[in-house]
Protein backbone atom coordinates (compact mmCIF):
# COMPACT_ATOMS: atom_id res chain seq x y z
CA UNK A 1 0.00 0.00 0.00
CA UNK A 2 2.70 2.17 0.82
CA UNK A 3 4.10 1.78 -2.79
CA UNK A 4 0.48 3.41 -4.09
CA UNK A 5 1.27 6.79 -1.97
CA UNK A 6 4.76 7.23 -3.23
CA UNK A 7 3.73 7.04 -6.65
CA UNK A 8 0.92 9.32 -5.80
CA UNK A 9 3.46 11.78 -4.07
CA UNK A 10 5.92 11.46 -7.05
CA UNK A 11 3.03 12.11 -9.19
CA UNK A 12 2.46 15.82 -7.39
CA UNK A 13 6.07 16.45 -7.59
CA UNK A 14 5.98 16.13 -11.12
CA UNK A 15 2.91 18.33 -11.67
CA UNK A 16 4.82 20.76 -8.80
CA UNK A 17 7.68 20.88 -11.71
CA UNK A 18 10.04 18.79 -9.69
CA UNK A 19 11.97 15.75 -10.61
CA UNK A 20 10.80 13.44 -7.66
CA UNK A 21 14.32 11.16 -8.52
CA UNK A 22 15.91 14.42 -7.13
CA UNK A 23 13.60 15.21 -4.49
CA UNK A 24 13.66 11.50 -2.59
CA UNK A 25 14.80 11.09 0.51
CA UNK A 26 17.05 7.63 1.59
CA UNK A 27 13.31 5.80 2.85
CA UNK A 28 10.83 4.49 0.51
CA UNK A 29 8.30 7.38 1.69
CA UNK A 30 10.61 10.43 2.35
CA UNK A 31 10.95 13.42 0.01
CA UNK A 32 13.02 16.88 0.42
CA UNK A 33 11.60 19.35 -1.27
CA UNK A 34 13.17 23.87 -0.78
CA UNK A 35 10.83 26.63 -0.83
CA UNK A 36 13.81 29.17 -1.35
CA UNK A 37 16.43 28.34 1.78
CA UNK A 38 13.81 27.03 3.44
CA UNK A 39 13.26 22.78 3.77
CA UNK A 40 10.46 21.02 3.52
CA UNK A 41 10.24 17.39 4.52
CA UNK A 42 7.49 15.31 3.19
CA UNK A 43 6.96 11.67 4.94
CA UNK A 44 4.32 8.80 4.37
CA UNK A 45 4.18 5.60 6.22
CA UNK A 46 2.62 3.29 8.57
CA UNK A 47 3.23 3.08 12.18
CA UNK A 48 3.96 -0.24 14.03
CA UNK A 49 0.83 0.26 15.92
CA UNK A 50 -1.73 2.59 16.45
CA UNK A 51 -1.52 5.46 19.19
CA UNK A 52 -3.99 6.82 21.39
CA UNK A 53 -2.88 9.84 20.44
CA UNK A 54 -4.40 9.62 16.89
CA UNK A 55 -7.57 9.57 16.00
CA UNK A 56 -7.59 7.27 12.41
CA UNK A 57 -11.57 6.08 13.14
CA UNK A 58 -10.17 2.35 13.62
CA UNK A 59 -7.82 0.30 16.01
CA UNK A 60 -5.61 -0.69 13.27
CA UNK A 61 -2.43 1.65 12.66
CA UNK A 62 -2.80 3.16 8.97
CA UNK A 63 -0.86 5.58 6.72
CA UNK A 64 -0.22 8.64 7.34
CA UNK A 65 0.99 11.42 5.39
CA UNK A 66 3.06 14.03 6.83
CA UNK A 67 4.52 17.94 6.11
CA UNK A 68 7.18 19.56 8.15
CA UNK A 69 9.31 22.75 7.48
CA UNK A 70 11.18 23.36 10.38
CA UNK A 71 11.54 27.48 10.90
CA UNK A 72 13.50 29.06 13.50
CA UNK A 73 15.21 28.42 16.97
CA UNK A 74 13.27 29.07 20.04
CA UNK A 75 13.02 32.23 21.96
CA UNK A 76 15.46 32.46 25.07
CA UNK A 77 13.50 31.32 28.26
CA UNK A 78 12.54 34.97 29.26
CA UNK A 79 10.71 35.12 26.02
CA UNK A 80 9.13 31.79 26.00
CA UNK A 81 5.80 32.35 27.77
CA UNK A 82 4.99 35.27 25.59
CA UNK A 83 5.68 33.04 22.12
CA UNK A 84 3.80 30.16 23.46
CA UNK A 85 0.83 31.74 23.77
CA UNK A 86 1.30 33.87 20.23
CA UNK A 87 1.72 30.22 18.57
CA UNK A 88 -1.12 29.33 20.41
CA UNK A 89 -3.16 32.04 18.95
CA UNK A 90 -1.64 31.68 15.96
CA UNK A 91 -2.64 28.55 15.73
CA UNK A 92 -6.21 29.17 15.32
CA UNK A 93 -5.91 31.31 11.98
CA UNK A 94 -4.00 28.74 9.80
CA UNK A 95 -5.38 27.10 7.09
CA UNK A 96 -4.00 23.30 6.17
CA UNK A 97 -0.58 23.45 9.07
CA UNK A 98 0.22 24.29 12.26
CA UNK A 99 2.65 25.61 14.38
CA UNK A 100 4.60 22.70 16.45
CA UNK A 101 7.45 22.61 18.54
CA UNK A 102 10.29 20.50 19.42
CA UNK A 103 12.06 21.37 22.90
CA UNK A 104 14.34 18.51 22.66
CA UNK A 105 16.14 20.49 19.51
CA UNK A 106 15.14 23.82 20.16
CA UNK A 107 13.44 24.35 17.16
CA UNK A 108 9.86 25.72 15.58
CA UNK A 109 8.25 23.97 12.84
CA UNK A 110 5.40 24.33 10.62
CA UNK A 111 3.45 21.04 10.14
CA UNK A 112 0.43 19.74 7.39
CA UNK A 113 -0.25 15.64 8.87
CA UNK A 114 -3.32 13.90 7.95
CA UNK A 115 -4.47 10.34 7.42
CA UNK A 116 -3.60 8.89 3.90
CA UNK A 117 -6.21 6.79 3.00
CA UNK A 118 -8.25 9.44 0.86
CA UNK A 119 -4.71 10.83 -0.17
CA UNK A 120 -5.01 13.14 -3.66
CA UNK A 121 -2.43 14.89 -5.92
CA UNK A 122 -4.05 18.03 -5.43
CA UNK A 123 -4.19 17.27 -1.73
CA UNK A 124 -0.47 16.79 -1.77
CA UNK A 125 0.38 20.17 -3.17
CA UNK A 126 -1.80 21.85 -0.94
CA UNK A 127 -0.09 20.40 2.09
CA UNK A 128 3.04 21.27 0.54
CA UNK A 129 2.45 24.76 -0.51
CA UNK A 130 0.48 26.14 2.60
CA UNK A 131 3.37 24.50 4.60
CA UNK A 132 5.74 26.66 2.51
CA UNK A 133 3.74 29.79 2.18
CA UNK A 134 3.88 29.70 6.35
CA UNK A 135 7.58 28.58 6.65
CA UNK A 136 8.58 31.41 4.91
CA UNK A 137 6.30 33.83 6.09
CA UNK A 138 6.33 33.03 9.86
CA UNK A 139 9.94 32.54 10.25
CA UNK A 140 10.41 35.85 9.02
CA UNK A 141 8.20 37.18 11.72
CA UNK A 142 9.17 35.25 14.49
CA UNK A 143 13.03 36.05 13.31
CA UNK A 144 11.83 39.87 13.64
CA UNK A 145 9.87 39.44 16.69
CA UNK A 146 11.59 37.65 18.74
CA UNK A 147 14.91 37.22 17.69
CA UNK A 148 15.46 34.20 16.80
CA UNK A 149 17.51 32.46 14.22
CA UNK A 150 16.02 31.17 11.20
CA UNK A 151 16.79 27.62 10.13
CA UNK A 152 17.68 28.46 6.86
CA UNK A 153 20.49 31.34 7.30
Amino acid sequence: MLQNYTTLIDAAMVKMGLNPDETRGEEQGQWQIFRGTIGIFIDVWKPNQNSDWNYTGTENAIETFQVIAPITELPDSSKLLQFYEELLHMNFHLYKASLIINRKDNVLAIKYKSIADSLTEAEVIEAIESTGYYAEMLSEYYSKNYGVKKLSE
